[in-house]
């Protein structure tokens, strides 16, 4: 490298001077800003418009670096000095919004966002009108802001020695597509005021904003050729000097997709204000002036900025300071003003078509709209897809990763939304922020019980869905609604695996990508299906996915409903996806303000749904739905005058206080009533939050004749702890063998519990109307959950009893369950009455019953079919099976097997007392009832066990002992029990020993745990099946 000293900055003297900056980093922004020389540093660099290092209009003198860089971490100083110039006024106080982000407030439009497709041939929309020349010796406002600059800053570029405007355009635009290629093909990033931006983002915007110009162009050229190209002079130089220098690519980038998009907007405010002959006109103009004025200087300031020693500016970067930052930030500012002025000229003349051709006013606006719009980014390289797939195997492999049908849960959220309704969020100025800045980040949708989020969260998901259909295979959307209680709907493992799948197909004939059909393969190239997708495979291949996209959307709803004691490796493989991606992901989710979420997304952006946000949501609400009942005859039968209609709107309106959910259940208890008065009674009596509301419904249900109210609260309790949703057609058959009644319909079960169940026809099963209804039961005296888990357990265990073919179709529910409802009252009342029926159903623990033998039967039966659209959970304890490693038959033989793998201790205890089991038993697999109890975490199973002299050493099972079992499961207590129970440390299995298979999974305590009993490190082993006993499954 040179400088005028003749030394190599990357020398050893240059030490003094790295550490000068270092002490004063704000130093070198704001000595260049106020364009006084640095005596210290004059003799080492100086900028000459007569040297030919660089290319450009104004050839300079620069120091380069000898090498380039992949990774970008630029930042900015941000104090100004006394003696900056009073064009840019540094700093603000709010830097404002980065590249491609919005100013707040209403007279600031979508910076970058969707557009046009960018090609570097693209089509230019047909030529506006001609515009009139301008007075030949009038000079233009970039004249007149050259002209406000400094004697010497004038000297900086040749401005008015230009090729030509469209010439000068072509030459930044095919520097900037260089640039873009470098950007994709290095993957490069660059933080920004603490966020990474995507360069390859920021240049494809760059590029739309100079084809747009070009359009504009072929019209400024004519009317005023010379003048109009005056800015881009600057921006050429720039642009090309970024070329020859990578190292500078990534801060000076994201400078040039500021001003591009500043000038082509400030080019169409000159044509529509400017030349009126108006007041108006002369300020639009003076507020142009000084913008141009101000946006010259940031040019001129980068250029001396960028050309000082790389070293120092990258010693200087570290310290995270904001100096062009803050200077972009001015820039969008000052153009703030020039839309007040035009704006105001507008209203005061009325309309500028007055002026100009009504045909070339309706183009400049839709030019000046465009520029104000987020850019359709396009996908090139569809080389990650796999085609020739048979439809079949397509479906296969998306349904070994997720089997939730999220589409449906999707169509359920949206169905209640009015039209026009929910616009409030997409139209606010942090949702735009997120969605059109060039960095990935989450933004946070946050409101109470009952305000609506999922509603608005559906909404997110139909824009962005259409976003990315518009823009034919660039962008990736995939979304997921978490419900708490439904099976897998709250499991993060789950939620990651249908983000993955829905990412993993794309193109138009929906063609797999080669890394998901490489693990696929992977996974299945044994004998056993290997369940092998957990959350941290997920996050690599969705990580590896997203990176084929320009732009992925990630759209969570009811974040709070997802399992509280794992939701955080939730957060942790979103934030690792942010991390890790070198394309634009943006997260959106939703959910209650719950502390650990809270936590973990304070610094994110977020949006609180406040009372004024949603009120003109509900007023339209309460209008179409309130006419609706009037129009369907529910609301007192379609006599309601006008007067009574607005009193009950009114009163809604009163009572609201943002909450959805509460006005939809006031209409529908108003239209549960039959007489006028008690409707104006009602109105003078609303409750006044969710809970009094549902304390009001359920007193009505309980003060009706008859069995209704026992037929209701038994529904609710069936709901309230079913472990998935039942189906229609389950809940009343359920319902009617417990009351006697040989049927009964789903819209008079419905009615009978009023507004608390609801039927889902997207997935055909009921529910709670809302989370907060399963709430308020959990919380409630009515009934316990313990008392719910205790009916469902003892009805299960009748039907399952009940050999009778007649009621085959109501076995399904209690063939998969019975055991986890028995698990949870035993647990809380190990003397209650449904041991008696347990000991019926499993008969002599040596010696299964008639009854036992079916269940088993039918369980092996319906696991062999079973699919997951009822969002489907399946126990841990049968896990094994749906895997394909084994039958239940298999594993479980005996009552004793299912007595040890389900927790039953007592029942163990009782009949081994009575001498009714045998403790060395083991099943085809090998697996002891230590063994068992072991690998499913059962304490007082163990305790007993271990207590009656059962063998601790027993080999056998897939992992060859109880020891390796609880170890691989985590189970800390049961770890110790065995180990001071005279287990072996060193016994070998399928993961090695105890010590391999703790590591394998991660449990430092019980790693600490061996490791204090002399365990031996060996080889870690994978699973490992004999030939005879894979032979024989």
């Amino acid at each position: 490298m040179s400088s005028s000293g003749g030394k190599d900055p990357t020398k050893k003297q240059d030490t003094s001077e790295i550490s000068r900056f270092l002490r004063k980093p704000k130093a070198l922004w704001n000595r260049i800003r106020s364009r006084s020389p640095d005596p210290k540093r004059s003799s080492q660099t100086t900028l000459q418009n007569d040297s030919p290092a660089v290319a450009g209009p104004s050839n300079a003198r620069i120091t380069t670096p000898a090498e380039s860089t992949e990774t970008f971490d630029d930042t900015y100083a941000q104090t100004p000095t006394a003696s900056s110039p009073p064009s840019i006024v540094l700093p603000m106080k709010d830097p404002g919004p980065g590249p491609g982000e919005q100013t707040s407030g209403t007279l600031r439009s979508p910076l970058p966002g969707t557009g046009p497709t960018i090609t570097k041939d693209a089509s230019t929309p047909p030529p506006v009108s001609t515009a009139p020349s301008k007075p030949p010796n009038k000079p233009s406002p970039w004249e007149k802001a050259i002209q406000r600059l400094p004697a010497q800053s004038q000297k900086e570029f040749d401005f008015h020695n230009s090729d030509g405007l469209l010439k000068v355009l072509d030459d930044v635009l095919k520097a900037t597509e260089t640039a873009r290629e470098t950007c994709r093909e290095k993957m490069w990033k660059v933080k920004w005021k603490g966020k990474y931006i995507v360069l390859r983002d920021i240049a494809d915007k760059t590029i739309e904003w100079v084809n747009k110009f070009k359009t504009l162009g072929n019209i400024i050229a004519q009317g005023d050729p010379v003048h109009a190209a005056i800015p881009w002079v600057p921006v050429r130089y720039l642009i090309e000097f970024i070329i020859k220098d990578h190292q500078k690519m990534g801060e000076m980038l994201v400078g040039i997709e500021v001003i591009t998009n500043l000038m082509g907007r400030c080019a169409i405010y000159e044509e529509l204000y400017l030349g009126t002959g108006f007041d108006t006109a002369q300020r639009v103009e003076e507020a142009l002036v000084v913008l141009y004025a101000d946006m010259l200087t940031y040019m001129i300031n980068a250029k001396h900025y960028y050309a000082e020693n790389t070293i120092v500016r990258i010693a200087w970067g570290v310290l995270d300071t904001d100096g062009p930052a803050e200077a972009l930030a001015a820039l969008q500012a000052k153009e703030s003003k020039v839309f007040e002025e035009s704006h105001l000229a507008e209203a005061k003349n009325q309309n500028a078509a007055n002026m100009i051709a009504e045909e070339r006013y309706k183009q400049l606006q839709m030019l000046l709209n465009e520029f104000k719009m987020p850019i359709v980014r396009i996908e090139r390289n569809l080389e990650t897809l796999v085609d020739g797939l048979e439809d079949s195997k397509r479906e296969k492999i998306l349904d070994w990763i997720s089997k939730t049908p999220y589409t449906k849960y999707h169509r359920t959220a949206k169905k209640n939304r009015k039209e026009g309704t929910c616009e409030w969020l997409l139209e606010g100025d942090r949702f735009d922020q997120w969605q059109s800045s060039s960095a990935s980040g989450f933004l946070w949708l946050r409101g109470d019980p009952g305000a609506g989020k999922t509603t608005l969260t559906s909404m997110v998901v139909d824009a962005i869905d259409q976003k990315q259909s518009a823009s034919k295979m660039d962008e990736a959307v995939a979304y997921f609604y978490c419900k708490r209680g439904e099976g897998l709907l709250n499991d993060p493992t789950e939620i990651m695996r249908s983000i993955l799948r829905q990412l993993s197909f794309k193109g138009p004939k929906n063609s797999l990508q080669k890394p998901v059909v490489a693990e696929y393969e992977k996974s299945t190239a044994g004998k056993i299906l290997d369940d092998g997708l957990g959350i941290e495979k997920c996050v690599s291949l969705i990580v590896t996915l997203i990176d084929s996209n320009l732009h992925t959307t990630i759209i969570i709803d009811a974040l709070d409903e997802c399992d509280i004691e794992s939701r955080h490796e939730l957060f942790d493989g979103l934030k690792e996806i942010l991390d890790n991606t070198s394309s634009l992901v943006k997260i959106f989710i939703s959910s209650r303000n719950s502390d650990d979420i809270k936590l973990q997304f304070e610094s994110a952006p977020n949006i609180y749904i406040e009372e004024t946000d949603n009120a003109m949501d509900i007023k339209r609400y309460i209008n179409e739905e309130l006419g609706g009942c009037i129009a369907g005859r529910r609301l007192l039968r379609g006599k309601v005058d006008g007067s009574l209609k607005g009193l009950i709107i009114s009163k809604l309106l009163e009572k609201a206080h943002g909450m959805f959910l509460w006005v939809e259940l006031q209409i529908k208890e108003l239209c549960a009533l039959s007489l006028e008065k008690d409707v104006r009674e009602m109105l003078n009596n609303f409750p006044s939050s969710l809970e009094e509301t549902y304390k009001d419904i359920y007193e009505r249900i309980q003060r009706k004749k008859g069995d209704a109210p026992k037929i209701a609260k038994t529904a609710l309790m069936w709901v309230l702890c079913s472990c998935r949703p039942l189906s229609p057609e389950e809940l009343t058959a359920m319902i009617s063998l417990q009351s006697n009644i040989p049927t009964i319909e789903i819209d008079v079960l419905l009615d009978m519990c009023h507004n608390f169940l609801k039927l889902d026809q997207q997935l055909n099963v009921v529910r709670f109307f809302h989370l907060s209804v399963e709430e308020f039961f959990e919380m409630e005296t009515f009934f316990t959950v313990f008392e719910a888990n205790a009916m469902v357990a003892e009805v299960s265990l009748s039907i399952l009893s009940d050999l009778d073919k007649s009621i085959q179709h109501t076995k399904e529910y209690p063939t998969f369950y019975w055991m986890v409802h028995f698990q949870r009252c035993s647990k809380e009342s190990p003397e209650n009455n449904i041991w008696g029926l347990l000991r019926v159903f499993f008969g002599s623990l040596q010696k299964p019953s008639a009854v036992y033998v079916s269940w088993m039967e039918s369980f092996d039966n319906l696991t062999s079919t079973l699919d997951y659209h009822y969002g489907i959970e399946i126990p841990s304890i049968h896990e094994r099976q749906y895997r394909g490693s084994t039958r239940i038959s298999r594993a479980l033989p005996l009552p004793s097997c299912a007595a040890s793998m389900f927790g039953f201790g007592e029942m163990i205890k009782d009949c081994w007392d009575d001498k009714d089991i045998d403790p060395k038993f083991q099943n085809p697999d090998g697996e002891s009832l230590l063994y068992l109890a072991s690998q499913y975490g059962h304490e007082a199973v163990t305790y007993i066990l271990l207590e009656r002299g059962a063998d601790v050493n027993a080999q056998g099972g897939e992992y060859g002992n109880a020891l390796l079992a609880a170890a691989y499961g985590g189970h800390e207590k049961i770890v110790q029990m065995l180990l001071d129970g005279g287990a072996d440390v060193n016994a070998q299995g399928g993961y090695g020993n105890a010590l391999q298979a703790a590591a394998s999974e991660g449990h430092e305590k019980i790693l600490q745990m061996l490791l204090d009993r002399g365990v031996i490190s060996n080889k870690r082993k994978t699973p490992q099946t004999s030939d005879e006993e894979s032979s024989s499954k």
